[in-house]
């Protein structure tokens, strides 16, 4: 099932704020690349990620479509990724 397909699934199924984005949040970060696959590999698997995420936002109000990247960014504390993925 692609990305997009599964935000759609949960957005449907979930009722309550707290538990759709959790739920939404939790399918972006299970598509996380692993690092063994190779960098330009995960680099790809992550604007994937982020292209499925500003997908749904379009097609649903109320989601902040820079969500998925403001996470992320969090997360990168060297500050590579965001370097290489020019966000």
């Amino acid at each position: 099932m692609f990305l997009n397909d599964e935000l759609d699934k949960i957005y449907e199924e979930y009722s309550s704020d707290e538990e759709l984005c959790k739920k939404l949040f939790g399918a972006c970060v299970n598509r996380m690349p692993k690092l063994e696959d190779g960098v330009t590999a995960a680099l790809v698997q992550l604007k994937r990620i982020d292209n499925a995420w500003r997908l749904f936002c379009k097609k649903h109000s109320g989601f902040n479509p820079d969500g998925f990247r403001k996470l992320f960014l969090k997360a990168d504390v060297t500050g590579k990724f965001k370097k290489a993925l020019n966000w």
